[in-house]
């Protein structure tokens, strides 16, 4: 341990600053083109969820030139629920630009190794170190003279690399069993529009249809009979404790909690802010209130309620004038 100091991520850092929200500078959000960061797109496993990018023109990159980002960058969430969450990027997710809730951390790579340092980040005593550097008020942040002077403690590099190749074999693998499951949920949700969207399952051939309808083999429901739908539960930020529930809003799990409000499995769809987006999460959890619960199945089967909630275009039934919000009674008459 003798060969172990005590340094400040400053000092083994080429560079730590943080990005700008693009409308603050006459930028703008596109439907597509250059990939636009944001903290909910990082995580405590350092793997970053590309799902979530959002996206933003050359000329608003152009205007953020200070964090344009480069291959191997860390993004570190310094604002919001729980701090900590991290994720490298990659050349894949190149250009690329983020947003002041995430500082940009560029490592001097001759003195240290970025997949040491993501175990190190990731580890659960340092995210609760950097959390304590707060207070727990309505909007949690840390900045960025407070994450040059992060205290870490570093072996020789040539000790880095050995442990990061030990430990990085699992995160490879990690990666790649996640792959898959990404290209079976592709895999299922194509089936579900084969077989019931373009009612090409087997032996549709020989099906009689009635009025689009397989005789014998479906019949139409309008929504409100097919499932039940709730609005989620209010969690203010600073009332969050650490645990092992799901706390899961109008897009993507934000965060873990020590109590939970529903059983899993949970599936979920945006009500307020963000619509479209349908989860599953398979244990127990905490549906925001920024979300809508299935929360009565009817008997029906919950991966079939959830591919055919995937294949509703849920945004098309926005009720919001300023922020978009889905009203489950206008699903009713579906």
């Amino acid at each position: 341990m003798n060969s172990w100091n005590t340094t400040y991520l400053k000092e083994i850092s080429e560079l730590i600053t943080k990005g700008t929200t693009p409308t603050s500078v006459g930028g703008q959000f596109t439907d597509y083109g250059i990939n636009f960061i944001k903290s909910e797109s990082l995580n405590y496993e350092g793997v970053m969820n590309d799902s979530v990018f959002a996206f933003i023109d050359e000329e608003s990159n152009k205007k953020l030139k200070r964090s344009i980002l480069k291959e191997n960058d860390i993004l570190y969430s310094i604002a919001g629920i729980y701090l900590g969450k991290m994720g490298i990027v990659k050349a894949k997710h190149l250009p690329a630009n983020t947003n002041q809730a995430c500082a940009i951390i560029r490592l001097k790579h001759e003195i240290v190794d970025i997949k040491f340092i993501k175990q190190y980040f990731c580890e659960r005593s340092f995210i609760n170190y950097v959390n304590s550097l707060t207070s727990q008020s309505a909007q949690p942040n840390i900045n960025l003279t407070d994450i040059g002077n992060l205290k870490l403690l570093l072996p020789p590099l040539p000790t880095q690399q050995r442990i990061a190749s030990i430990l990085s074999a699992y995160d490879d693998l990690i990666e790649v069993n996640n792959q898959r499951i990404k290209l079976l949920e592709e895999t299922a949700r194509e089936l579900y529009k084969e077989w019931f969207v373009r009612m090409r399952f087997p032996g549709h051939k020989e099906a009689k249809f009635v009025k689009g309808v397989p005789e014998g083999v479906g019949e139409v429901k309008y929504f409100k009979d097919f499932i039940k739908l709730n609005r989620g539960f209010d969690l203010p930020e600073q009332n969050i404790k650490p645990g092992e529930y799901p706390v899961v809003a109008s897009t993507s799990i934000k965060a873990c909690h020590d109590k939970y409000k529903v059983k899993a499995p949970i599936i979920t769809t945006g009500r307020s802010g963000s619509l479209g987006t349908v989860l599953f999460v398979n244990q127990n959890g905490w549906p925001l209130n920024t979300s809508l619960y299935v929360k009565d199945f009817k008997g029906n089967e919950p991966f079939y309620v959830y591919y055919t909630m995937k294949n509703i275009d849920f945004e098309s039934f926005n009720s919001g004038a300023g922020v978009p919000s889905l009203n489950q009674n206008h699903l009713h008459s579906v």
